[in-house]
């Protein structure tokens, strides 16, 4: 390995530890960096898609065993929950109903 080639893979290296997805993102010039990096700092943030989805599973797993085992939880059962979903209900209405039973 000549020189060049050297001095090209450690201006590689240091290049992606510069602009890696760990470092903050390049800006235009470097007397912007602290305003580009205000603006979208809040884009490193999740935004907790993958808990919903995890959440939205379980629920929809929990609400197939009731309907497949005839199963009540919270006495009520899957055909309830059915209802629920059919009718524009509102939330509160809803939880006092349950509630009230």
């Amino acid at each position: 390995m000549n020189e060049s080639e050297k001095r090209r893979r450690e201006l590689l290296r240091s290049a992606r530890e510069m602009y890696g997805d760990s470092h903050m993102p390049p800006a235009v010039h470097p007397r912007f960096r602290n305003i580009y990096g205000d603006l979208y700092e809040s884009e490193e943030q999740s935004s907790g898609l993958q808990t919903r989805l995890l959440i939205g599973c379980v629920l929809f797993l929990v609400f197939v065993l009731m309907d497949y085992f005839h199963l009540e939880i919270a006495q009520v059962d899957s055909e309830e929950v059915v209802q629920m979903v059919e009718q524009d209900a509102n939330a509160v209405e809803s939880w006092s109903d349950l509630i009230i039973k």
